[in-house]
């Protein structure tokens, strides 16, 4: 049995279909007396190897239950070494995401190579990093937390020249202070990884962007929390959404959905520090490139609209709000009846505005009042 399985791995990393053997093996395995011995939990772990490589999981998860059920037997005896048989059992248990499973083992292989490599050894930061992923989806943040962080403490001491790594342990981190509720910290290693990664990639690449992406949601989720807001953050939540949507720009133009994404968010946060006037500005100016970008005017268009009619309501343009507002209900509504709606809804892919409708009526029925007072 361990040559049939070990011939089928080598089998398959010579790119040579191994199926029928696969078969083979599991038939001969259905009539297999002797489990207490390391050659068929080598043959189990080979075959179980080779389907979680071709993404059969749930074929791979049995003989792999089985391979460890045999060497956790032989190693509480000191008869085998079961990294290798544990590491794919991990593999195997990632995959289908059984993360309680697998915490266990993950922490015996951490254990195992610290004891045989010691924690200079790069394959201890990978294992920090990956047991803080399965604390991290168990919810046991607090141990995600330290795991990262220890993870973070070798690579600096040990591998500080893969500055790559480097950026993956600070964004783990960040992750994980998140999930833990510490956002001072958190936008601390945000801001960390964000510099390193424009160091180590440039401020214009994908990876740049998309790190300051991050940085900037982070700045916006915590500018929002009334409860937990780290001082000053509103102001420079405005001024590095600011300097994205500029870089964007730069980059990918105006119109870009990315830049008109970054722009919504920066609107946000004017409007959140009473900054009505510069919100009215960038809106109007969001409203163009929208259009320009969605014509005729897609829901995303429509809301920028409706935005900006709210806008104009805050800022005292109770004139300009309402003859906005009836612009974009004429033109939502032009050539509807109450058949074509209805019809319209039950479709798969509804092409009507129902909402911006509704929003934009109520909008106008709750504000033409009031506003016959203070226009002329």
């Amino acid at each position: 049995m361990y040559y049939l399985g070990y011939y089928i791995y080598i089998m398959h990393n010579n790119n040579i279909d191994c199926i029928s053997l696969i078969a083979e093996f599991m038939s001969r395995l259905e009539n297999y007396e002797d489990w207490k011995n390391d050659d068929i939990s080598d043959a189990l772990t080979f075959v179980a190897y080779v389907l979680y490589l071709k993404d059969d999981d749930k074929a791979a998860y049995p003989l792999i239950r089985r391979a460890v059920a045999i060497v956790d037997y032989l190693s509480e005896r000191n008869l085998y070494d079961p990294a290798f048989t544990w590491s794919i059992y991990v593999y195997v248990l990632r995959s289908l995401e059984l993360y309680k499973q697998e915490i266990p083992y993950d922490e015996k292989l951490l254990a195992s190579l610290l004891k045989k490599k010691g924690e200079s050894s790069s394959e201890v930061v990978f294992h920090l990093m990956r047991l803080d992923v399965a604390y991290s989806y168990c919810g046991r943040y607090s141990k995600a937390v330290k795991c990262a962080e220890k993870a973070l403490e070798l690579h600096r001491k040990y591998h500080a020249d893969d500055r790559e790594r480097t950026i993956l342990c600070l964004s783990n981190l960040a992750i994980d202070l998140s999930s833990s509720g510490r956002p001072e910290e958190e936008l601390r290693i945000r801001e960390e990884a964000l510099s390193l990664t424009q160091e180590v990639y440039g401020a214009d690449s994908e990876k740049g962007i998309e790190a300051y992406e991050r940085f900037c949601k982070a700045l916006l989720k915590y500018s929002s929390d009334r409860m937990n807001k780290p001082e000053g953050l509103l102001h420079k939540a405005i001024l590095r959404h600011y300097q994205l949507m500029q870089l964007k720009i730069s980059i990918s133009g105006c119109s870009d959905p990315s830049v008109l994404q970054t722009k919504r968010d920066l609107i946000a946060l004017y409007e959140k520090n009473g900054q009505i006037t510069r919100a009215v500005t960038f809106q109007t100016e969001l409203v163009s490139e929208s259009r320009d970008q969605n014509d005729p005017p897609d829901f995303f268009s429509n809301r920028d609209r409706y935005h900006l009619i709210e806008l104009y309501w805050k800022s005292g343009s109770h004139k300009n709000a309402l003859l906005m507002a009836q612009s974009l209900l004429s033109e939502l509504t032009e050539g509807l009846d109450r058949e074509t709606v209805l019809q319209d809804i039950k479709s798969k892919e509804p092409s009507i505005d129902v909402k911006g409708i509704l929003m934009t009526r109520v909008f106008l029925q709750k504000n033409q009042k009031i506003a016959s007072t203070t226009i002329e």
